[in-house]
């Protein structure tokens, strides 16, 4: 078998999708995500994950769906590059209309660590994306 170099960029997406993946079955899992309804919310999102990350059944799924995507894409340089370039994007989007509406469209709703975990994922993936120059595919 030939052995596979990874570059860090590679290597940092597939934990990131890894990581992903298990925020998403964690969601799911009874004690690892706490209900709401004891709370007073009633607005869509399910559980507390932790405690304190809110999520429900469509935001467990979005982490699944990504974190899937960012494992097949840690298979090539580029691609871990232009996942990250958009992540960044997407995530401070993310954080920026849940800064003002406490919602993603109306499709889950989210709560403050929520959107300082989403900056944080943004400047991440930033770094990753955007100051690795290197855009050529590895072999």
């Amino acid at each position: 078998m030939i052995p596979v170099r990874r570059t860090k960029t590679q290597t940092a997406l597939f934990i990131f999708g890894v990581a992903l993946i298990l925020v998403g079955i964690l969601g799911f899992i009874p004690g690892f995500s706490l209900p709401t309804n004891h709370m007073g919310m009633d607005h869509g999102s399910d559980n507390l994950l932790l405690g304190v990350f809110l999520v429900g059944a469509i935001h467990n799924v979005v982490h699944l769906i990504t974190g899937a995507i960012a494992i097949y894409c840690s298979r090539r340089h580029f691609w871990a590059v232009r996942y990250f370039q958009i992540s960044a994007v997407v995530y401070a989007l993310v954080a920026v209309v849940g800064f003002v509406s406490g919602s993603f469209l109306g499709l889950f709703y989210v709560n403050g660590a929520d959107h300082l975990l989403h900056l944080g994922i943004a400047a991440f993936s930033a770094v990753f994306g955007f100051a690795d120059r290197k855009l050529t595919p590895t072999k």
